[in-house]
């Protein structure tokens, strides 16, 4: 009902408007979580609608970090730093709707591994404090970027298509002789770490002859009028951005987490290197294994096909 009415407002609510967009460097807010002596130094890209008197009607910003920066101990439901980003965009333009959308940052955060949120103990510098000045930093950049019209050559459309990806067990043992360790273990555990053996206990009790190791995954494009906006599902790594943005000319949004998150989509030489987003993190998305290597290619292939039909 609330999407239902959300859309009659937003029809209802219709006028012309002028696209603009930019993008700048140089943010030093991003680092790879995985390896952290890679930089990496993703653009901030924004995009504007604007009425006719040039005041904004719409903000979309686009930063691939999660937003992960206040730590395990934090027990606030909150947007983390892009509520902060929001804020600041929306007092610049009263009245103005800011939309955060947070790339393919599968392996991006604001500088420590995904592991560290295992424990419960203190994380020195993931607090609310510094998750606002994270992201007031990250609208500051926004709002000193140059921007230019748009000007696409077509209407506006769209196109979706779904991939078939399997999904490949790593573990040496079975789910249910895991579930046995982790029973033992957590009998000692520290309490992060117990309810964390809990939640892969559940995950191996779960588990049976009849899971299916493939999963249907949905890619859309849209061209606004030659910006073109790519959705990939779960948690696709950086890598996937710039191998869709190499391949297209003019401004390109590429977003995660879209029509469906069963689990991250590392680039296939990232498998060998292991870590959460490779072994683990498949049990907390209740999937039965991780996506094979070659997934995040597929579903790359398939936006810049879709892209091209759209172009």
């Amino acid at each position: 009902m609330a999407c239902h009415e959300a859309a009659e407002t937003a029809l209802a609510s219709q006028q012309p408007a002028t696209l603009h967009y930019g993008e700048s460097r140089g943010v030093d807010i991003a680092r790879n979580r995985r390896h952290p002596e890679r930089a990496v130094d993703p653009p901030v890209q924004v995009a504007t609608f604007s009425d006719e008197a040039g005041q904004v009607l719409a903000w979309i910003l686009l930063y691939p970090c999660h937003p992960v920066v206040l730590g395990p101990e934090n027990r606030l439901i909150s947007g983390d730093y892009p509520a902060f980003t929001r804020s600041v965009l929306e007092e610049r333009s009263p009245g103005s709707v800011a939309l955060f959308l947070p790339g393919t940052a599968g392996d991006i955060n604001s500088g420590h591994r995904a592991d560290a949120s295992y424990s419960l103990s203190g994380s020195t510098g993931r607090t609310m404090e510094q998750a606002r000045k994270i992201g007031e930093h990250v609208a500051a950049s926004a709002l000193e970027t140059p921007l230019l019209p748009v000007f696409g050559s077509r209407e506006t459309s769209a196109a979706r298509r779904t991939v078939g990806v399997a999904m490949n067990a790593r573990d040496a043992v079975s789910p249910s002789a895991l579930g046995r360790q982790w029973e033992a273990e957590a009998v000692s555990a520290d309490p992060g770490r117990r309810s964390l053996l809990n939640t892969w206990m559940q995950w191996a009790m779960d588990r049976g002859p009849d899971d299916k190791m493939s999963w249907r995954a949905p890619v859309s494009v849209f061209n606004w009028q030659g910006l073109i906006l790519v959705g990939l599902p779960g948690e696709p790594f950086l890598a996937a951005t710039e191998a869709i943005a190499s391949e297209l000319e003019g401004p390109v949004f590429v977003t995660g987490y879209t029509n469906g998150c069963p689990g991250y989509f590392p680039s296939a030489d990232e498998y060998d290197f292991g870590g959460y987003e490779v072994e683990d993190a498949h049990r907390y998305y209740g999937m039965p294994a991780p996506f094979a290597p070659g997934s995040a290619e597929a579903l790359v292939r398939a936006a810049l096909e879709l892209a091209g039909e759209l172009q």
